[in-house]
């Protein structure tokens, strides 16, 4: 199969850490992107979890948002995958009156 070029922008300390993980487990980084392209065409998902619980100076105002919107927080969200887990496993739905504002971060 023909291999192309491919062009990315990231940070420069970011990209030295990440050159440095790589080579110290005997990669680099082609072969990791290439992994990592691979898993996800196979899988078709992101083969990790992204989640928005750390916010420092480089996070944007919308990250902030979603952050502090109730239906983003950890509460919710795992009741969101049990309840999806439930319908998965069941196949049925059951609806019950959910406030994610009363519920506490997890």
């Amino acid at each position: 199969m023909a291999q192309i070029d491919v062009n990315i922008r990231m940070d420069e300390n970011l990209k030295r850490d990440f050159d440095s993980l790589c080579n110290n487990s005997g990669l680099n980084m082609a072969v990791v992107f290439n992994v990592f392209a691979k898993t996800v065409v196979k899988r078709q998902e992101i083969p990790f979890e992204i989640s928005m619980d750390v916010l420092d100076e480089n996070t944007s105002f919308d990250a902030e948002l979603h952050a502090r919107d109730p239906f983003f927080n950890k509460a919710t969200q795992t009741e969101l995958r049990r309840r999806i887990a439930d319908i998965e496993a069941n196949g049925d739905a059951v609806l019950v009156d959910f406030d994610p504002t009363e519920q506490e971060d997890v």
